[in-house]
Protein backbone atom coordinates (compact mmCIF):
# COMPACT_ATOMS: atom_id res chain seq x y z
CA UNK A 1 0.00 0.00 0.00
CA UNK A 2 2.53 1.96 0.62
CA UNK A 3 4.38 1.91 -2.78
CA UNK A 4 1.31 2.71 -4.26
CA UNK A 5 0.78 6.00 -2.24
CA UNK A 6 4.94 6.60 -2.87
CA UNK A 7 4.13 6.26 -6.43
CA UNK A 8 0.33 8.29 -6.92
CA UNK A 9 2.36 11.40 -4.43
CA UNK A 10 5.81 11.33 -7.40
CA UNK A 11 2.99 11.42 -10.03
CA UNK A 12 1.38 14.07 -8.64
CA UNK A 13 4.23 16.28 -8.17
CA UNK A 14 6.04 15.72 -11.27
CA UNK A 15 2.58 16.97 -13.44
CA UNK A 16 3.15 19.61 -11.25
CA UNK A 17 6.57 20.75 -12.61
CA UNK A 18 6.89 22.43 -16.37
CA UNK A 19 7.80 20.38 -18.72
CA UNK A 20 9.55 23.30 -20.62
CA UNK A 21 12.47 25.73 -20.21
CA UNK A 22 12.93 27.89 -17.49
CA UNK A 23 10.22 29.91 -14.80
CA UNK A 24 9.64 33.63 -15.49
CA UNK A 25 10.64 36.44 -13.17
CA UNK A 26 7.34 37.78 -11.41
CA UNK A 27 8.26 40.95 -12.50
CA UNK A 28 8.40 40.26 -16.08
CA UNK A 29 5.25 38.01 -16.20
CA UNK A 30 2.85 40.52 -16.58
CA UNK A 31 5.31 42.07 -19.90
CA UNK A 32 4.86 38.12 -21.28
CA UNK A 33 1.45 38.50 -20.51
CA UNK A 34 0.51 41.19 -22.63
CA UNK A 35 2.98 40.21 -25.38
CA UNK A 36 0.76 37.17 -26.18
CA UNK A 37 -2.52 39.47 -25.88
CA UNK A 38 -0.82 41.78 -28.07
CA UNK A 39 -0.20 39.21 -30.54
CA UNK A 40 -3.71 37.25 -29.90
CA UNK A 41 -4.91 40.85 -31.22
CA UNK A 42 -3.37 40.29 -34.38
CA UNK A 43 -3.71 36.83 -35.40
CA UNK A 44 -1.25 34.86 -33.23
CA UNK A 45 -1.82 32.29 -31.43
CA UNK A 46 1.25 32.74 -28.46
CA UNK A 47 1.69 30.57 -25.80
CA UNK A 48 5.27 31.32 -24.26
CA UNK A 49 5.38 28.70 -21.48
CA UNK A 50 4.31 25.75 -23.98
CA UNK A 51 7.70 26.90 -26.05
CA UNK A 52 9.53 27.04 -22.98
CA UNK A 53 11.11 30.65 -22.60
CA UNK A 54 11.80 31.87 -19.02
CA UNK A 55 12.42 35.24 -18.20
CA UNK A 56 15.27 36.93 -15.79
CA UNK A 57 16.46 40.26 -14.75
CA UNK A 58 19.76 40.22 -13.37
CA UNK A 59 23.20 42.43 -14.10
CA UNK A 60 24.49 41.97 -17.64
CA UNK A 61 28.23 42.60 -17.45
CA UNK A 62 28.19 44.24 -21.16
CA UNK A 63 26.98 47.90 -20.17
CA UNK A 64 25.56 48.64 -23.64
CA UNK A 65 23.20 45.67 -23.28
CA UNK A 66 19.99 45.90 -21.89
CA UNK A 67 18.65 42.77 -22.95
CA UNK A 68 19.22 39.52 -24.76
CA UNK A 69 17.65 36.12 -25.68
CA UNK A 70 20.07 33.26 -24.89
CA UNK A 71 19.36 29.83 -26.44
CA UNK A 72 20.64 26.47 -24.29
CA UNK A 73 22.66 23.56 -26.32
CA UNK A 74 19.18 21.82 -25.50
CA UNK A 75 16.88 24.13 -27.47
CA UNK A 76 15.42 26.28 -24.68
CA UNK A 77 15.34 30.08 -24.74
CA UNK A 78 15.39 32.76 -22.24
CA UNK A 79 15.10 36.79 -22.15
CA UNK A 80 17.56 38.22 -19.71
CA UNK A 81 16.69 42.17 -19.24
CA UNK A 82 19.87 44.25 -17.26
CA UNK A 83 18.69 44.80 -13.92
CA UNK A 84 20.29 48.35 -13.61
CA UNK A 85 18.27 49.03 -16.86
CA UNK A 86 14.96 47.43 -15.16
CA UNK A 87 15.37 49.92 -12.08
CA UNK A 88 15.71 53.13 -14.13
CA UNK A 89 13.27 53.20 -17.04
CA UNK A 90 9.41 53.11 -17.35
CA UNK A 91 6.69 50.95 -18.07
CA UNK A 92 6.72 52.06 -21.96
CA UNK A 93 10.49 51.33 -22.06
CA UNK A 94 10.63 48.26 -20.27
CA UNK A 95 7.56 46.87 -22.52
CA UNK A 96 9.65 47.82 -25.54
CA UNK A 97 13.02 45.85 -24.58
CA UNK A 98 10.92 42.84 -23.44
CA UNK A 99 9.26 42.68 -26.22
CA UNK A 100 12.13 43.43 -28.55
CA UNK A 101 13.91 40.39 -27.38
CA UNK A 102 10.47 38.36 -27.11
CA UNK A 103 10.59 39.00 -31.07
CA UNK A 104 13.73 37.38 -31.02
CA UNK A 105 13.21 34.53 -29.09
CA UNK A 106 9.59 33.35 -29.67
CA UNK A 107 8.94 35.18 -33.29
CA UNK A 108 12.89 34.39 -34.46
CA UNK A 109 12.67 37.89 -35.72
CA UNK A 110 16.58 39.21 -36.72
CA UNK A 111 17.23 43.28 -36.12
CA UNK A 112 15.44 45.34 -38.45
CA UNK A 113 17.15 48.77 -38.89
CA UNK A 114 14.89 50.56 -40.99
CA UNK A 115 14.39 54.30 -41.10
CA UNK A 116 11.87 56.62 -42.07
CA UNK A 117 13.21 59.93 -43.79
CA UNK A 118 13.31 61.69 -40.03
CA UNK A 119 15.54 58.96 -39.30
CA UNK A 120 12.85 57.28 -36.74
CA UNK A 121 13.25 53.12 -36.24
CA UNK A 122 10.47 52.14 -38.01
CA UNK A 123 10.43 48.66 -36.03
CA UNK A 124 10.19 47.56 -32.22
CA UNK A 125 12.96 44.72 -33.79
CA UNK A 126 16.02 47.95 -34.32
CA UNK A 127 19.65 46.86 -33.46
CA UNK A 128 20.44 49.99 -31.89
CA UNK A 129 23.44 50.54 -34.09
CA UNK A 130 21.91 52.28 -36.61
CA UNK A 131 21.41 55.80 -35.60
CA UNK A 132 18.18 56.13 -35.66
CA UNK A 133 15.62 57.67 -32.90
CA UNK A 134 13.54 55.27 -30.99
CA UNK A 135 10.04 56.86 -31.32
CA UNK A 136 7.92 53.89 -28.88
CA UNK A 137 5.21 55.16 -26.53
CA UNK A 138 1.68 55.33 -26.43
CA UNK A 139 0.98 57.39 -29.83
CA UNK A 140 3.00 55.54 -31.80
CA UNK A 141 2.41 51.55 -29.56
CA UNK A 142 0.01 50.58 -31.84
CA UNK A 143 2.17 50.77 -34.89
CA UNK A 144 5.08 48.97 -33.62
CA UNK A 145 3.53 46.10 -32.53
CA UNK A 146 1.60 45.72 -36.08
CA UNK A 147 4.91 45.68 -37.45
CA UNK A 148 6.12 43.50 -34.80
CA UNK A 149 3.64 41.31 -35.26
CA UNK A 150 3.06 40.82 -38.85
CA UNK A 151 2.87 38.02 -40.75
Amino acid sequence: MIKWLILFMVIVISSCTKEYGYEVDAELQPYFETFELEGSLRGFDIDIDAEGIGGMIEFIKDNSTVGQCQTSDEGNRRVFIDKAFWQAYNNSEKEFIVFHELGHCYLRREHDDSIDNNRVCKSIMQSGLSGCKNNYDASTREAYLDELFKK
